[in-house]
């Protein structure tokens, strides 16, 4: 056998292995397995998950101005439109609620991340929570979607049973590393994750507990401690 002939054999062999390998290990058509099936299914009804994504606080979706645009400048999207050129995201813009103008300011960075993954679940969210089934989002699409936004945010009460059920999320866990003594939140469905760190560091350095320098009263940081306690059983 020459060493022309030898080369090909070889690769051949080796070719061989590499498909049956793959079909073992279940690339292109994956064979029968009761252990995946049953572990995919149980996977499938978890209904929370971890998305770490930073959610607006309830006073910047509730101004009578409130539009596509207010959920565009608390998403990780608009980092890509500014990494696009985009100038920066200014509240007092957003407030003015003119559409017109903040298409014109965005609108052309907005068509250049349209295969960014957060541009991605951008629309997938207006998908689930507001049959939005276009390829992408427009001028006139922005338009009409924004109407809606403004119409659901007016009702927030009747909007957030509706958006959560649509969305099937039961709680979100809201970690307060920013302020760990924020306890102003819907217990229907949001639950503080309690940041241990603050009150033992404090504690320890015989310090008084403060958020941005500001001391926190007393029967806030005991509000903590007792749901805290309330969760484990442990009231004292």
């Amino acid at each position: 056998m020459t060493h022309r002939n030898r080369y090909w054999t070889s690769l051949a062999v080796v070719l061989a292995i590499a498909t049956l390998g793959c079909r073992a290990t279940g690339f292109g058509n994956r064979p029968e397995s009761p252990v995946y099936d049953r572990l995919k299914t149980h996977i499938d009804g978890i209904k929370v998950i971890n998305t770490h994504e930073h959610q607006g606080y309830w006073e910047d979706y509730s101004r009578e101005s409130c539009s596509f645009y207010t959920h565009l400048a608390l998403s990780y999207l608009s980092a890509d439109l500014v990494s696009a050129g985009a100038p920066a995201f200014k509240p007092d813009v957003i407030d003015k609620g003119d559409l017109d103008a903040l298409w014109n300011m965005y609108g052309r960075y907005l068509d250049l991340c349209r295969n960014t993954g957060y541009y991605g679940s951008f629309r997938k969210g207006f998908q689930v929570l507001y049959d939005f089934h276009e390829p992408c989002f427009t001028k006139d699409n922005i338009a009409v979607l924004s109407g809606r936004i403004h119409e659901k945010y007016s009702n927030p009460d009747q909007w957030y049973a509706r958006a959560f059920d649509r969305a099937g999320f039961e709680l979100m866990f809201v970690d307060t590393l920013d302020d760990p003594f924020d306890l102003d939140l819907d217990p229907r469905y949001f639950a503080e994750v309690f940041p241990v760190f603050p009150v033992v560091w404090s504690a320890g350095e015989r310090r008084r507990l403060t958020v941005d320098t500001k001391p926190v009263a007393k029967d806030r940081i005991e509000e903590l401690l007792f749901r805290y306690c309330s969760v484990y059983g442990r009231t004292s």
